[in-house]
């Protein structure tokens, strides 16, 4: 029995499903931590965008403010209800 080929928007799907930083419209790849598009015709140049120094380093950043808008909502709350 021949393989059936997946389109490109499943395949693109799968590459980046464990990507938290990553989204797709079904042919473009957008990293949100970077605030721009990656190359998306083959797996490797998405891994190789999620292994630079410079996605790593936003990565860290944006998880930062991730994490401090977290505590500041939080302090927020416990001191509105004090």
């Amino acid at each position: 029995m021949p393989k059936v080929s997946s389109s490109k928007a499943d395949l693109l799907k799968k590459w980046i499903n464990n990507a938290k930083h990553l989204s797709a419209d079904g042919t473009v790849v957008y990293c949100n931590a970077c605030s721009k598009q990656v190359s998306s015709n083959q797996k490797f140049q998405i891994d190789q965008h999620l292994a630079t120094a410079i996605h790593k380093e936003v990565e860290k950043r944006f998880n930062g403010k991730v994490q401090q808008t977290i505590v500041s909502t939080a302090l927020c709350v416990s001191f509105q209800q004090n």
